[in-house]
């Protein structure tokens, strides 16, 4: 095996690129590390920049995932947390990934609401539906939560029945869904999927509904329990 040892590697043409191997051979790299921040494609388009300490910026949608993360919003024992900035026109869907989530009064429920106003004001007009699948005390079930639900109200929606507990070994999390909140035109979907642990047991709830009306773009939400304060751990992320 020969080595050559250069400090600069440069074609002799600007627009040649410079091959390693043949067709159909391996290139290997000492212990498989290629060290540069800056990765582009054949076209130039960058794929992603780091800073040297591994995080990454200017990611192309194509490689950057699924989600991307663009605010945390961590809350010890406050009445609500809300996100009034990031939801806009950028991304077609928002998902809130909320977890260790415990309220600080018992028997509440974990409720939301809506703004169109940058979070000055939370009461636009939702209708909404609430199933709930639980195991309790080898008793278990999956039904409607008929009384949880609203129809063209303007309070805080129910996104679990008010029987969680405030325990400190209790507690849940899940995930609620925004789509396209920028329309000013169509009622506004959404949807949450939230898993608890109460006493002796566990629930799961499956909540969806529409925000109706066209007064404007959704560009604020807000979270809180129906009664007392509440902690845990709040992620938007935009959907590539």
């Amino acid at each position: 095996m020969s080595t050559v040892k250069a400090n600069t590697i440069s074609p002799d043409d600007s627009i040649q690129d410079i091959t390693l191997g043949a067709s159909g051979d391996t290139v290997t790299l000492p212990g498989n590390d290629l060290r540069v921040n800056t990765v582009k494609d054949k076209g130039g388009n960058t794929l992603w920049i780091s800073d040297g300490s591994g995080t990454l910026s200017n990611q192309n949608n194509q490689v950057a995932g699924s989600r991307k993360l663009l605010t945390t919003n961590t809350v010890s024992n406050q009445a609500a947390a809300a996100f009034t900035s990031n939801i806009d026109s950028t991304y077609d869907t928002y998902i809130i990934e909320f977890r260790n989530i415990n309220p600080a009064t018992n028997s509440t429920s974990f409720t939301f609401q809506v703004s169109t106003d940058g979070g000055t004001s939370y009461g636009e007009s939702i209708i909404s539906t609430l199933t709930q699948s639980y195991y309790y005390s080898s008793s278990y079930a999956i039904q409607r939560q008929d009384g949880d639900d609203q129809v063209s109200g303007t309070g805080y929606v129910n996104l679990t029945s008010p029987n969680l507990g405030n325990e400190s070994d209790r507690g849940g999390g899940g995930d609620f869904y925004l789509f396209k909140p920028s329309s000013s035109t169509t009622a506004i979907f959404w949807g949450a999927q939230t898993s608890w642990f109460g006493d002796d047991g566990a629930s799961e709830f499956f909540a969806s509904g529409y925000v109706i009306g066209t007064v404007g773009p959704v560009d604020a939400i807000n979270f809180k329990m129906a009664s007392g304060n509440l902690s845990g751990i709040f992620k938007l992320y935009g959907l590539l």
